[in-house]
């Protein structure tokens, strides 16, 4: 807990290393997962607040040297908000590498390539959920266009640091 910008009380709770029998300290860093996922979209919100992003544009105006595409669907439909709430059309997928390869081995496409290449509609947007993934790193390539800076500067920036957490 924390009380006036202090640390009141910490624990850490399961083990960093369960297999050697390693307790975790309460400085212990672990993976968020999807749960970054909120994250990114509060600072899809707080863009939105600034006036630097609207999260019903066409996320193709953002993106500016790719788009998403469909051969059916109305790409115009796929827009900041219904790629963070999972509904802009864009199927689930991870792009990800063999676990059993080095990392030396793996070949990830550069941000347009992955969005041309994978960013298909596959279903009309806003016609129903499927969590996606790809739509979050759209959403997010697509802020970071916007706003003309990284998206580890904006979060820091623009989420972290008004919170208080600089470390």
């Amino acid at each position: 807990g924390v009380r006036d910008g202090a640390i009141i009380w910490e624990e850490a709770f399961g083990w960093a290393d369960s297999a050697n029998g390693l307790r975790a300290p309460p400085d212990s860093a672990f993976q968020l997962a999807s749960l970054n996922k909120t994250i990114e979209a509060t600072l899809a919100a707080v863009l939105e607040q600034q006036h630097r992003v609207d999260l019903d544009r066409p996320v193709n105006g953002y993106l500016r040297t790719t788009s998403v595409s469909s051969p059916v669907w109305d790409v115009g439909g796929v827009t900041l908000r219904r790629l963070l709430t999972h509904t802009a059309g864009v199927s689930t997928f991870d792009l990800g590498c063999d676990t059993g390869l080095p990392a030396t081995a793996c070949h990830f496409p550069t941000a347009d390539e992955t969005i041309r290449d994978y960013g298909n509609v596959a279903r009309p947007p806003g016609a129903e959920f499927d969590y996606s993934n790809l739509g979050y790193f759209i959403a997010m390539e697509a802020l970071a266009r916007a706003a003309g800076r990284s998206a580890r500067d904006l979060m820091r920036d623009e989420v972290f640091r008004p919170l208080g957490m600089v470390h």
